[in-house]
């Protein structure tokens, strides 16, 4: 996301998700199984929008996107 500050980075194995300060979520990869959570299952090579936000983020809370919770 441009001129974004990234407050977290999730990795998984084919899927990436940021979080930036202002609570949007973007994502990234394979999406075989609509993991991006943005309505279809085709892969993403750049950073897309997630419909989600995360309120209340600051720096020293953390806030798992919902992929990655178990």
């Amino acid at each position: 996301p441009e001129n974004a500050v990234i407050q977290q980075i999730t990795l998984g194995p084919e899927n990436t998700f940021v979080v930036t300060d202002s609570g949007y979520m973007y994502g990234c990869g394979v999406n075989r199984y609509g993991e991006l959570g943005i309505g279809d299952t085709k892969p993403k090579i750049s950073f897309t929008l997630c419909p989600m936000t995360i309120e209340g983020l600051s720096p020293v809370q953390e806030k798992k996107p919902p992929c990655c919770i178990q």
